[in-house]
């Protein structure tokens, strides 16, 4: 009998600017250009009213690590501070940070595809994990007409 699989789908994004959130990092020894490394964030993403998923992006970057760098400044913008003059790449300090980046689309092969084109640093209120998001969208639903929220199961 032969091996059968069904086809697998994969959400292809807008181009936008989206918060994502650092998970992992992985060494790729093979790339197209040299030794790799690939950054794996989730983007929150509502694919219809009543469903929620999160769409995983993988940035591929060279693992040079210098200012002229994509690793160097994506890394950078996920930290959220500048590098320090001596301090190297270490993908644990930027899991659960979240950052903005810019998502672009393109056609490859008669298939449309994501690829990150820039990252910028978050603000204090766009940093908000999304279980704070949703602790703020629990608290305005429970809300009256005046407007004020009960706002104390918000961390911060």
């Amino acid at each position: 009998m032969g091996v059968q699989l069904e086809r697998d789908g994969f959400t292809v994004l807008q181009e936008a600017w989206y918060l994502a959130q650092f998970v992992d990092a992985e060494l790729s020894p093979e790339g197209k250009y040299g030794p790799q490394v690939k950054l794996k964030l989730l983007v929150p993403f509502k694919a219809s009213e009543d469903e929620q998923e999160d769409v995983s992006i993988w940035v591929w970057c060279s693992q040079k690590f210098n200012p002229k760098s994509n690793l160097f400044l994506y890394s950078q913008a996920i930290l959220g501070r500048d590098w320090e003059e001596e301090e190297n790449f270490d993908s644990d300090l930027l899991v659960g940070r979240t950052v903005n980046m810019f998502v672009d689309s393109y056609i490859k092969d008669g298939v449309t595809k994501n690829k990150v084109t820039k990252m910028k640093r978050t603000t204090a209120v766009a940093s908000l994990l999304p279980e704070s998001l949703a602790a703020i969208e629990l608290a305005k639903q429970g809300g009256d007409d005046t407007g004020e929220y009960d706002t104390d199961d918000i961390p911060f």
